[in-house]
């Protein structure tokens, strides 16, 4: 597995598998077990996601060593708070059966039921997941769905530069200026939705790649995500499928197709707004 290497030295595997909508119970730790047998070596987990237990037990039965891992999981909304955020997590440990994770990240920066109030919540939550980090029960930290306004404040309140920020993140939808904010400060971009649901697969010029190179259509999207310095967690349940997901290091666009499939047409996004979408608490 290819890797990246993160602003305080910590290599991510450049691909991870994501767990969102993976049923809880024996069909998310059978999807599991199923990617780390075929290879990956990072698994994006949640508590929002209710299978981060699922997650845990694929790992035990894996027989792999957990310094072999890149375990990352995620605050949800209604713990935004320093104390909150400290029960979440540790409550995240126990369910993952392990003393600490590789990746913390804030879900998402707004909480639905403090919306006019939300940067005391999300504030404290950062200062708490940096205590976390420097008690080494965290290898890194980060965010999921912020824009340069979100992290210039956690910046200005605590000095500390997140190190990931998680997006939505595909052909016709990859949110170039809070990339380009993001790399400006050395911030690790990692996609969610690599593959847009699939809304981008009848767009002419991936089917034209991917009859190029003989490789799928998810292929084609997650190689050119890598291609731009992306991590990309694509999910599935379907072994065939978490199979082809992983094999996406032995071949490489050409930088002119890389820039073709940046200028696709706006295709939207496939998630919610950070700041304008009521979201589930």
């Amino acid at each position: 597995m290819e890797m990246y290497t993160i602003m305080n030295g910590v290599a991510i595997p450049k691909l991870g598998f994501g767990t969102w909508q993976l049923e809880k119970g024996s069909v998310a730790t059978k999807a599991v077990r199923q990617a780390l047998e075929i290879g990956y070596r990072h698994i994006d987990a949640a508590s929002a996601y209710n299978n981060e237990e699922n997650v845990g037990q694929a790992v035990l039965e894996s027989g792999l060593s957990r310094n072999e891992l890149f375990i990352t999981t995620k605050l949800w909304n209604r713990d935004h708070g320093f104390e909150q955020t400290i029960r979440a997590f540790e409550q995240s440990l126990l369910l993952l059966q392990t003393d600490y994770v590789d990746l913390y990240l804030i879900h998402w920066p707004i909480p639905m039921e403090r919306r006019t109030d939300w940067k005391s919540g999300f504030g404290q939550s950062w200062e708490a997941m940096i205590q976390l980090y420097e008690a080494k029960k965290i290898r890194a930290i980060g965010v999921c769905n912020c824009r340069p306004h979100h992290l210039e404040y956690l910046i200005a309140r605590t000095g500390f530069v997140p190190m990931v920020n998680q997006i939505e993140f595909h052909p016709g939808f990859w949110q170039k200026y809070v990339v380009d904010w993001c790399v400006e400060h050395s911030i690790l971009i990692q996609a969610w939705s690599p593959l847009a649901q699939q809304r981008v697969f009848e767009l002419p010029l991936l089917k034209e790649l991917s009859g190029k190179y003989n490789r799928s259509l998810a292929q084609i999207c997650l190689r050119w995500e890598i291609q731009k310095g992306v991590s990309p967690i694509p999910k599935s349940a379907t072994e065939s499928r978490i199979r082809e997901n992983f094999n996406v290091f032995d071949f490489s666009l050409t930088p002119d197709e890389v820039k073709q499939i940046d200028r696709l047409p706006e295709c939207g996004a496939t998630g919610y707004d950070p700041d304008d979408f009521i979201y589930p608490s």
